[in-house]
This record gives C-alpha cells, sequence and structure tokens, in this order.
C-alpha cells in the first residue's frame, strides 16, 4: 500500500445498462495517475452484463460487441488488482463507486471500501468552478481539456485522469481522509484473471458457418424447425450474428437434426420474410437494403435472393389485359384507391390476416373474387387455384405480395404511414405447416362468429379492436395506454424507430377509434355502469363483484378489463384500489363537504349519519384514506393539530379524560411530554386537575395550580366576609377534586400568599419565613468544611429543567420569598428561587460539561453564595452496612467501622465522636427512612 504522503491513484469510468440498482456495467477502464499527476497504466474491458442492453444509443455498446466478453466474475480479479493500494477517482464518484460496489457483491465479493470513500472530480470541479456544469465536458473545458472518445469508459477515464493531473498541478486536490481501496484483502481467495476484450474485439466475421452443419441428416420433423426459428429470431433481433450466437445455432441444429441443406432452406425463407416486411410500408430504403443484405451474409444467403425479394413487381395479368405489357410498367400505370376490393389466395410469405388488417386500414375492402374485384393478391402468381382461374376469367389482376405492398405505399391515405411489424418467424412456420395447394388455405372459409355487434361482450370488443390495430398501435395500447407503468414518448419511439411526435400523432389516432367504439355498445354500457357505482367512491373489489367480466385479462392487451376502461373513460379513476367520480381529489373533496354539513363543534360526525353504500369498514377505509381519524364510530375531521384531535376525542368520550387517555387515543404524533404541553394551547380544551382536560363549553371550574384553587377559595371566603377558609375544608376538597397530594395541600396553605392561623387558611399578614436548616434538610452534607448539596442525575436535569432543593439550601443563602438569587459561576450566574417550592435553575451546561448521564451523582457547592460550582461525586459500588450509610452520604466506604462512623458524624454537621443517638436523631429529622433503617438494625 501507497505512503500517504505520495498517494497513488485508480481513475475509473464505467458504461451500464442504466442508472438502477439491478443495471450492469458494460465497459470498464481504470487509469493509474501517480502523485505528480502522470498515467503510468492504462487498463479497460467490455463486460457481458448478461442482460438486455437498451440504451445501446448513449454509449454505442450493443449486444454484439459483448457476446464473446468476460461477465464481471471473469474480471474481478482483474479489477481488483487494478484498484488495490490506490484512492478511487471518478467524475460524479458516487456512482461509479456505486455500481462498481454492486456488481462486486453480486460477484459473492463485500466489504470493498468504497462507500463514501472517494475522490471525486465533479465535486472538485464544484469547489474550484462554482459556476461550471456537473459534466465532464463541462470540467474539461473550464480546464482547457478535451475528451478524444466521450461515451466510452477508457475515454472518459482518460480526460478524468488529465482533469485529477491539472487540480493536483493547481493545488486544488485535498485528500481529506480518504483511504486508499482495500480490494484483494475484500477479494478474499484469489479468481482466475480473464483477459480483457477491449471494445470492436466481441464481433464475429459473417461467413459460411453453415457448411459446418452436417450434410444428409436426417428430416425429424416440424417441431424440430420450430425450436430453431425461435432461436434464429432470438439471436437475429439485432440483424447481427456473434460468436456465440453462432455456436448456439450450430450446437441447435446438430441436437434437431437440421442438416446444411435444410438449414439453407430456412434460411432463404428468413430473408424472404424480412424483405417483405422492408415492403410493407410500400417503400424499401437504402438502409433496409443494406441490412437485409447484412442479415443475407451472416446466414450465408445469396445475395440473388435479396435481389429478388426487393424487386416486388411479380404480375400475372387477367385475359383481357394487355400480355406484352412489363409488370413494372404495369404497376406504374395500376392505381389502388380508397374503396377498391381485393382478394388474398395460397399460404402467402406473411400471414394474409396482416394483409387483410393493411388492406382494410387502408381503406380498401377484402373478399371473394367477383367482377367488382381490382386485384387478387397470390402467394404465387403462376397459380391455378380456384380464385387464380376465376380472377383470370373475369379480368382481375393477379400479384405477389411485394406488388401490393407497393401499391399500398402508393395510396394516399390519412396515417397510412406506420409500417406492420410482423413475426417473420410465425409467418414462415405457417407456410410449413399449411398446405400451399389449390383452395387449401385456412383463410379460405373464416368461421362464423361467436357473437354478433349488438352481443359481445366487451372484452371481445375490445379484443377484435387490438387484433385489427396495426403492431405500433397495438405496442402504444399495451405499453403506455393499458400498461401499469407506462412507458414515455422517447422510450417507444426508440423502440419502434420514429420520434416522440410521430408516436404521439399514432396514439391520438389509435385512441381517437377506441373512443369511437366506447360511445355505445356493451362498453358503454359497462362505463356508464361503473360510473354510476363510484359515485362519489366506491371500491375495486365491490364493482367487480357486481360486474365480474371486469376482472378478465382482455386478450392480447395483457391488462384486465377494468384498467382499461379506468384509462378508456375520464368520468372515473381507480387509485389506491379506489374507484372515485371522476378521481381520488375530487371524491376526496366531495366527502369533507359531505362531513363539515354534519360536524359538531369539535369536528366530529357520527359514522351511522353518512349516507353511503359503502360498508362500515370499507367507510372507514375510505375517511382514513382521506386523511380523517375514525374512533368508535365517529369521523374525527379536524385532524391537522393534535390539540384539535383531543378536542374531538372529548367530545366523543363526553368526561374529562386524563392526558394518557387522550394520548393514546390519538395514537400519532409527539412523546406525551410535548403532547401535554400542546394541550395548554388550545383555547377549546381546559384543565380540569393536575392530570385530567375537558372541553372549555362544558364549564367547571378551571385548574391552573394548586395555589391558584387556594387563592380562589380564600378570596370566596374574605368577599363573605369570613377570616379564611378551614385547612380542613381545603384537605376534603382539593385532593379529591384536583388529584393533589394532601401534603402539598398543608404545604401551599402555610406559605407564600398564605399562612395558616388556628386552623385557618388566611391571606398571609406576616412575612414568609424560611426555617430550613441544612443540618436538618436531606441530601445536604458537611464537606470541605462547608454545606454541599448531593445530587442524582436526572432527564430533567439534563432537558435543562430546574429542580427542587431542600429549604435548608435557601435558608442558608437567606433567598428572600419571591427574590430570585443569582450566585456567579464559570458558566455564568446560576440562579436559585424561593417561591412556594425551593427551586434550583437549570444546571445542564453544568451537566454536559462534566460529561454527566442519568443516574450519575454530583456535588452541587454554591460556596456560601459566593461561588457555584457542580462536581462529579463518586457513584455508588453497592456496599452495605455502614460502608453502605457513608457512600449513600458521598463519603468513601472503606475503613473500619469507628472509621466510617466517624465519617458519616462528619456528613451530618457533627463531630466526629458524636454519640450515635444523636446521628440516628439527626438522619430521623431529614426523613431519610432508608439510612434510618440500616442505622437501627446495625445500633438499637
Amino acid at each position: 500500500m501507497s505512503s500517504p504522503t505520495q498517494p497513488q491513484f485508480a481513475v475509473l469510468d464505467v458504461e451500464t445498462t442504466g442508472f438502477g440498482k439491478h443495471d450492469r456495467i458494460v465497459e470498464v477502464a481504470v487509469v493509474h495517475v501517480d502523485a505528480t499527476g502522470s498515467v503510468t497504466k492504462t487498463w479497460s474491458t467490455l463486460i457481458n452484463p448478461e442482460r438486455d442492453i437498451s440504451n445501446s444509443w448513449v454509449h454505442g455498446i450493443k449486444a454484439v460487441d459483448v457476446a464473446t466478453a468476460p461477465t464481471f466474475d471473469d474480471i474481478a480479479s482483474a479489477l481488483s488488482h487494478e484498484l488495490d493500494g490506490r484512492i478511487f477517482v471518478a467524475h460524479n464518484a458516487a456512482f461509479d463507486a456505486r455500481m462498481v460496489r454492486q456488481e462486486f457483491e453480486r460477484a459473492g465479493i463485500r466489504g470493498l471500501n468504497l462507500i463514501d470513500n472517494f475522490l471525486c472530480t465533479m465535486l472538485i470541479t464544484g469547489r474550484v468552478h462554482r459556476s461550471s456544469g456537473r459534466s465532464l465536458d463541462s470540467a474539461l473545458a473550464y480546464a482547457g481539456l478535451s475528451n478524444d472518445w466521450p461515451h466510452s469508459a477508457l475515454g472518459d477515464a482518460m480526460a478524468t485522469a488529465e482533469l485529477l493531473g491539472h487540480y493536483i498541478a493547481t493545488g486544488n486536490v485535498r485528500i481529506n481522509g480518504v483511504q486508499p481501496v482495500e480490494a484483494l484483502r475484500a477479494l478474499g481467495a484469489s479468481l482466475p484473471v480473464a483477459t480483457p476484450v477491449p471494445r470492436g474485439e466481441g464481433r464475429t466475421q459473417p461467413g459460411a458457418w453453415v457448411r459446418d452443419l452436417a450434410s444428409g441428416v436426417p428430416f425429424k420433423g416440424f417441431p424440430n424447425v420450430d425450436s430453431y426459428l425461435e432461436l434464429l429470431e432470438r439471436a437475429m433481433l439485432d440483424r447481427i450474428l456473434t460468436a456465440g450466437e453462432i455456436e448456439q445455432l450450430k450446437e441447435s441444429a446438430r441436437d434437431l437434426g437440421i442438416g446444411q441443406e435444410e438449414a439453407r432452406e430456412l434460411h432463404v425463407n428468413f430473408v424472404r420474410q424480412l424483405g417483405l416486411l422492408a415492403w410493407a410500408d410500400g417503400v424499401v430504403t437504402n438502409d433496409e437494403r443494406t441490412e437485409l443484405e447484412g442479415v443475407a451474409e451472416s446466414l450465408g444467403v445469396d445475395q440473388s435472393v435479396v435481389d429478388e425479394v426487393l424487386q416486388g413487381s411479380s404480375v400475372v395479368e387477367s385475359k383481357v389485359c394487355q400480355p406484352e405489357v412489363e409488370a413494372d410498367s404495369w404497376t406504374e400505370k395500376f392505381a389502388l384507391k380508397v374503396g377498391d376490393r381485393v382478394t388474398f389466395t395460397g399460404a402467402m410469405e406473411l400471414p394474409r390476416e396482416t394483409w387483410e388488417t393493411r388492406a382494410v386500414e387502408a381503406g380498401l375492402t377484402v373478399g371473394g373474387v367477383t367482377k367488382k374485384s381490382k386485384l387478387l393478391v397470390a402467394a404465387d402468381p403462376e397459380s391455378r387455384s380456384g380464385k387464380a382461374r376465376k380472377a383470370l376469367e373475369i379480368g382481375v389482376p393477379i400479384v405477389n405480395e411485394a406488388a401490393f405492398a407497393r401499391l399500398l405505399g402508393e395510396m394516399d391515405v390519412a396515417d397510412r404511414a406506420s409500417s406492420v411489424q410482423v413475426d417473420a418467424v410465425g409467418a414462415l412456420q405457417w407456410n410449413l405447416y399449411e398446405d400451399a395447394g389449390e383452395g387449401a388455405s385456412f383463410y379460405e372459409e373464416p368461421e362464423e362468429a361467436t357473437y354478433s355487434d349488438e352481443e359481445a361482450p366487451a372484452v371481445v370488443v375490445l379484443a377484435e379492436f387490438f387484433a385489427n390495430a396495426d403492431a405500433r398501435e397495438q405496442l402504444i395500447l399495451q405499453e403506455r395506454f393499458a400498461a401499469v407503468k407506462p412507458k414515455t414518448l422517447d422510450q417507444l419511439g426508440l423502440k419502434i424507430g420514429v420520434t416522440r411526435e410521430r408516436v404521439r400523432q399514432i396514439e391520438k389516432a389509435v385512441l381517437k377509434r377506441l373512443k369511437e367504439v366506447a360511445k355505445a355498445g356493451p362498453v358503454a354500457e359497462l362505463i356508464e355502469a361503473i360510473r354510476a357505482q363510484a359515485y362519489p367512491v366506491s371500491t375495486l373489489q365491490q364493482i367487480v363483484d357486481s360486474h365480474p367480466e371486469l376482472d378478465e385479462q382482455v386478450e392480447w392487451w395483457g391488462a384486465p378489463l377494468w384498467l382499461i376502461l379506468d384509462r378508456l373513460d375520464d368520468s372515473f379513476l381507480v387509485e389506491k384500489g379506489w374507484v372515485c367520480f371522476p378521481d381520488l381529489k375530487t371524491a376526496a373533496s366531495r366527502t369533507k363537504e359531505l362531513l363539515q354539513e354534519r360536524t359538531n363543534a369539535e369536528g366530529v360526525v357520527r359514522l351511522d349519519e353518512l349516507q353511503t353504500d359503502l360498508t362500515p369498514a370499507l367507510l372507514t377505509e375510505w375517511l382514513r384514506q382521506c386523511g380523517y381519524q375514525v374512533l368508535e364510530s365517529h369521523v374525527l375531521t379536524r385532524v391537522g393539530s393534535l390539540p384539535a384531535r383531543a378536542a374531538g376525542i372529548l367530545s366523543i368520550r363526553g368526561v374529562p379524560m386524563s392526558v394518557a387517555e387522550i394520548y393514546k387515543a390519538v395514537g400519532q404524533g409527539r412523546t406525551e411530554r410535548s403532547f401535554r404541553n400542546a394541550l395548554n394551547a388550545n383555547d377549546e380544551l381546559m384543565r380540569t386537575s393536575m392530570d385530567e382536560w375537558a372541553l372549555r363549553r362544558w364549564g367547571g371550574e378551571e385548574y391552573s395550580s394548586l395555589k391558584d384553587a387556594i387563592g380562589l377559595r380564600v378570596q370566596r371566603a374574605v368577599d363573605a366576609g369570613e377570616a379564611g377558609v378551614p385547612l380542613a375544608d381545603l384537605l376534603d376538597e382539593l385532593p379529591k377534586k384536583f388529584g393533589v397530594a394532601e401534603n402539598s395541600v398543608r404545604v401551599y396553605a402555610g406559605e407564600g400568599d398564605f399562612e395558616l392561623v388556628d386552623g385557618l387558611v388566611i391571606p398571609r399578614v406576616s412575612e414568609n419565613v424560611n426555617n430550613g436548616t441544612p443540618e436538618e434538610s436531606d441530601r445536604m452534607y458537611m464537606r470541605d468544611g462547608r454545606w454541599q448539596l448531593l445530587l442524582t442525575v436526572t432527564p430533567d436535569h439534563l432537558r435543562g429543567s430546574g429542580c427542587p432543593v431542600p429549604s435548608g439550601l435557601t435558608a442558608m443563602l437567606d433567598v428572600r420569598y419571591g427574590e430570585p438569587l443569582e450566585i456567579p459561576s464559570e458558566l455564568g450566574p446560576q440562579k436559585v428561587y424561593w417561591a412556594t417550592m425551593h427551586t434550583l435553575g437549570s444546571i445542564k451546561r453544568f451537566c454536559d460539561a462534566l460529561g454527566l448521564q442519568p443516574g450519575d451523582r454530583a456535588w452541587v457547592d454554591v460556596h456560601e453564595g459566593q461561588w457555584f460550582e457542580v462536581r462529579r461525586a463518586a457513584g455508588l459500588t453497592g456496599a452495605t452496612g455502614l460502608a453502605g450509610v457513608a457512600e449513600y452520604m458521598g463519603e468513601s466506604p472503606e475503613g473500619t467501622e469507628a472509621e466510617l462512623e466517624a465519617r458519616i458524624a462528619q456528613a451530618l454537621g457533627l463531630r466526629s465522636d458524636a454519640p450515635r443517638r444523636k446521628i440516628l436523631a439527626r438522619v430521623r429529622h431529614r426523613g431519610a427512612s432508608e439510612v434510618v433503617d440500616v442505622l437501627e438494625g446495625l445500633w438499637v
């Protein structure tokens, strides 16, 4: 591993199939850069991602390029060696690091230290050139550099390496704790190192590989042809055969018993199918011709087959036509018009249903041969089938498929330019299975339709609509209109090979026809039924229960009927299992209006007051979907704040409730402590006791504090001409009404604004006197020659709350009632209060400075009012007997019994040789019952 003062860098770039967690790397490059910024080595390879590459347009890498490339597992070891001991660098390094880490983890290699451990030139650029863009091109431009091979891993890695060198030279590279990659340690056991495959080395040369197939292999029958053709179709999707695909075809041919001659025949027919596809829009472009020639070369098919299929001019004229007229000149003069009748015969190269669909879309009429027929399209124009003989007899011209495609292309029909995407393999299989003899076509006698137009159910109507759409329209219907996650116009445009605007035009046209279908008949009737049941809201399940056909999958659409109708009709919307009229937002708004008409002062509505077809359970679910709270057959509509919810809950219960009860019913929100504080901010609510709240509109006495409650009663007595209120009356009433302790009533009745005279609580006329002493105050001990307070830290101390202290502390400091005392400290003034309660201001800052936690003990030393200080105290060790008592008082538990007894006496402010009875008496006065129990057990 390199010295941290002389770092070595591994600049990496990847090209990927996308940006998600399921995407893969298709190319990786690493450039080594030393501490001076100089490039010392480059390494790159293509990677077979073992999945489709749908974004080849970004980086130019196609499936054929990676056919013979290693997988990531194959190069994981080599890449580890390229990264190990070097600082990972990339432009947008977070992305590259994530993709590399994902690939290593898929290969079973974990622990690679790439999480937030990298150097990113994009971030450096943002720091150095704040106005620059994020892209590598922008960063290079600001640095005066260029990229000779953009969107290739090696080109981008080299450009990033140059950018890194520029930042090193200008002093803008800060390592900031980034550690070198520990790739080999993460790798564990060594893996084989595959040979890298740079770009351009993954393709195979087209050629005569077919001759490698066995000759004279006996023909096994059609099923083996099917398997071979399916494999051929997949291999030729990109119109290029890779070495791997050739090996698969050769192996398949051997396994299926397909020899040289049969393979050549299948390949010739496949090329013919593709040729007809090129003719499907009436025009063969130069690109289509070049592509077809390339396919023929890859499959070992003679170029003459391509020339033959692309001529597209085979014509046999009827007896009434002039025989000397050339075919090409005849098709130039002949033209089809909307309304012309055409007939098809024979087992054609493309499925006849495809040609019939195209003819109908072009405005032609399809039927048998009559005197009104304009044209007969034949698989073989020289055929003498019944239809062909009749056509010749009555003067109807006969043409092949290519000629018919040319004639279609010349028709001036709106939106006729869309080409038919036909499954060439399927067409080829059709020709193999069907007898092409006279009158043998399956289509000669079509089956009778199962339904009439009037009685066909919606699923059948929509299935037929789909079948009559062309291939591009079908793709839009499947992947955009009826898809759960619709494709974008750009995605479909890339797939079809047209612009996004062209996709929009095709989509608009097909949806216009689809909506015409939905205006009347079974589709319209079913949509109307859904509208009625969905006002204002229903569930998808309820509607499907009423109309089971909605759950049926519509053939070819790849979607259930309800989803198609949902997309088709804008008056309702299916969302999150709900069927809303017209959409979820509007249905929720109408529900809100319905509730507002019936709410009480706290925004509560009884569930049974809502008129709806929904069951109570579904209604409850819908209301919760709208954001309301349903509690005990009531709806809480005011749910914007917790106090508003609390008011609604009290309205439902009708009696005061404790904070804990209300908090539980609310069922969400902040802590119970903060919830309690929030209740004070709502004017609708009123505290009726120490822990209970009610609605203010119910009336009754509000409880604010025990002092206020006593003051109210004393004032009433004085206003009635009495001296005061008997303490006995207060003790009988207040604890029951407000849930306060009797002792608290006694304390408040004799301090502050009140005094106790002959059993009466009267307004105070004499001065408040603090009779406390440190000697008789629990938790105060003599230490270092002065009285100090021993505290156990609580969460309240750490939150910043004030804390009660013994009256002996305020008496020692001569704190006057209602007049806070401030004592200086190194952390600022510290306040001590006496206002009914004896209180010390927040000591949070002192606890934080000492790192104190709940349960720790601390000495509070007021230095007789001259200086305030908090010090950490020794914790409890669990000592027992006298040692435990000494430890409780903050003294050491070590020593003999005599030594421990002396320390205890001194801590209590007594002489070290004080008699045990005096020690016991002082402890009893302090009320330290646990200590009393221990000492009495030892001494009495």
